[in-house]
């Protein structure tokens, strides 16, 4: 995927507007709206843009470009949670694999009969 496909393509997943992005670049939105099209950048203006855009959506560019989509990194995902929230995701796991379990056996019984 070429830099300006894999550009538009991340902000319309992440909803990012040209006009949100003109602000926090002070770029004009006809540079950016350029650039979505198909129009070279400089790497100071790229840089600007890829500043601007949360982190997700940053990753998620470098993505596209290279051919991959990350998958959030769920050891560092847990790794930063609180005490109180991993507990909380303790319980929603559990909970589950209560649910899964219960619907296999219901699984099972109607395949038997």
């Amino acid at each position: 995927m070429d830099i300006s496909n894999a550009f538009d393509k991340t902000l319309r997943k992440y909803g990012i507007s040209g006009a949100w992005l003109s602000r926090q670049t002070g770029l004009t939105p006809s540079m950016i709206s350029n650039f979505r099209n198909g129009k070279r950048v400089y790497t100071d203006t790229l840089q600007k843009l890829l500043i601007a855009i949360p982190v997700e959506a940053r990753e998620y560019f470098y993505s596209l470009l290279e051919g991959r989509h990350l998958r959030p990194n769920l050891e560092v995902l847990v790794e930063n949670l609180s005490s109180d929230d991993l507990h909380d995701l303790f319980d929603l796991i559990a909970d589950r694999v209560v649910r899964r379990s219960k619907v296999a056996k219901v699984e099972d019984e109607i395949k038997v009969a």
